[in-house]
């Protein structure tokens, strides 16, 4: 099973770090990253029922290829010519603990409520992890309904997160680029 982890601007070292670890650790960094939550606040309060921490304790990943945000953006109307560099991990050959993750799923999430809700969280079963492929109908909705209101949306918005408990190395990821203008380039590992 792969996911995905977009590359942070100014990662430092080669580790990807939790927000929370990441305030003690750089609060700099932590300033920076700690801005996406700018207009939700509140979702930094919500609880990782079976990881028993909370939303900034964990790293967020995506089962789904970046570059079908891309496409699914750009079939709606938004202009998105970048997603820019995102690190790709398989799960069972880079050291994933798999008692420290979990699935998360919200697919009919009203904006605002960041409630935890026993249902919204799942195991990770590799072999069922596939059918997170693909971007859910609900967030595609989403995406049109933003783009109605002439508003971005949240990329990730209604779609599976891969949650874990804990850094990750990024030593043995490989590191993806997709644009508009060209295939998706595999760039190796760092």
């Amino acid at each position: 099973m792969k996911i995905y982890h977009r590359v942070p601007s100014n990662l430092d070292g080669s580790e990807l770090v939790p927000l929370n670890e990441l305030k003690q650790q750089s609060p700099a960094l932590y300033k920076h990253h700690v801005q996406k939550y700018a207009t939700r606040p509140a979702a930094l309060n919500r609880k990782v029922l079976p990881l028993n921490c909370f939303w900034n304790d964990v790293l967020h990943f995506t089962p789904i290829h970046p570059e079908k945000f891309m496409r699914a953006l750009n079939d709606i109307g938004y202009q998105v010519h970048n997603l820019g560099k995102w690190f790709e991990f398989e799960v069972t050959t880079q050291a994933f603990e798999l008692s420290k993750m979990a699935l998360f799923w919200s697919p009919n999430q009203v904006f605002g409520d960041w409630s935890e809700k026993a249902e919204h969280y799942h195991s990770i079963d590799l072999e069922s992890g596939q059918q997170f492929k693909n971007i859910p109908d609900q967030t595609i909705n989403y995406y049109k309904d933003m783009f109605a209101l002439g508003k971005t949306p949240l990329n990730f918005f209604r779609t599976p997160h891969i949650l874990y408990r804990g850094r990750v190395s990024v030593d043995k990821a490989n590191m993806i680029f997709k644009n508009a203008n060209q295939e998706n380039t595999n760039l190796g590992r760092l």
